[in-house]
């Protein structure tokens, strides 16, 4: 007769108020992830509305989603990351039972143009930018991301004097990025290479440093979302350019895939892996 709600039907939930309490309650994302979802929660509201029930919301509606992203001219791999945020977005929906299937699977864009923005960065060329390089900070930022292969900045700018082990010949790298998966630090070989370039870092440290590369650069690059570049790229394209050479794309990226390329000709796929933090 009406009089008592159905036990089976689903409560209705509107786009905005459960965005906003799933972000709200996701205690472990880090801030610059938290921007990254932001952006793809505007997208959603503006594209479907504050107020749409979720449970309105069809996969043909996610297809016109895509499309939407497409015709911004946004990036290919913009598109493919955010229909990827999205899709996780509904497949918490449906964890929570608010709806009967996740309208964007299958709903994707292929990350196009990694290929061509891939560049290796030869010896020759790295010694010139490092000839190039104003002072020891910068020697160090890019040998510690061309022959360490650690992530610039979070791990360059990270790693403090006490986690170099000059006598073992090893390097502790504390990794920000893979902290929350169980892996906040990874042991590397103190190469050769580098050891020249730290060594000369170490006998410039005004007494009582604590950070192996000055600590201004670290502060300029934590803002309120986390870690930022702070103009590090845009200070190495010009110092690339200084060198006499063109910038490649992903500027400290291809250090750090070019010194895995060259390890994994010497050693074992998964020791370097692990050396590098990545799968």
């Amino acid at each position: 007769m009406g009089l008592i709600p159905d036990p089976e039907a689903t409560p209705a939930a509107t786009l905005a108020a459960f965005l906003k309490a799933y972000i709200d309650g996701r205690v472990d994302l880090k801030p610059a992830t938290r921007i990254l979802r932001g952006q793809v929660i505007r997208d959603l509201n503006d594209f479907f509305g504050e107020s749409r029930e979720v449970q309105t919301i069809s996969p043909g509606d996610a297809d016109d989603f895509k499309q939407w992203l497409v015709g911004r001219k946004l990036a290919p791999t913009t598109v493919h990351k955010r229909l990827q945020v999205a899709r996780s977005f509904f497949h918490a929906m449906r964890r929570r039972k608010l709806i009967a299937e996740n309208p964007f699977d299958g709903v994707k864009s292929a990350a196009t143009g990694i290929k061509d923005r891939q560049r290796f960065v030869t010896r020759a060329e790295i010694a010139q930018v490092l000839d190039a390089c104003p002072d020891h900070h910068w020697r160090a930022i890019v040998a510690l991301c061309r022959f360490g292969g650690l992530r610039c900045p979070s791990e360059v700018l990270s790693l403090r004097w006490q986690d170099v082990d000059w006598e073992a010949g090893r390097i502790v790298v504390a990794s920000p990025k893979t902290e929350n998966s169980g892996k906040a630090s990874r042991t590397i070989p103190l190469f050769p290479e580098l050891r020249t370039i730290l060594d000369e870092a170490f006998d410039l440290a005004p007494p009582g440093a604590v950070f192996v590369v000055d600590e201004r650069f670290r502060k300029s690059a934590m803002g309120p979302g986390g870690w930022m570049n702070a103009n590090l790229r845009t200070h190495f394209s010009r110092i690339v350019t200084r060198a006499g050479l063109t910038p490649w794309p992903r500027l400290f990226h291809n250090l750090r895939a070019s010194r895995e390329t060259e390890l994994v000709e010497n050693y074992p796929l998964q020791v370097v892996t692990d050396w590098l933090g990545n799968t």
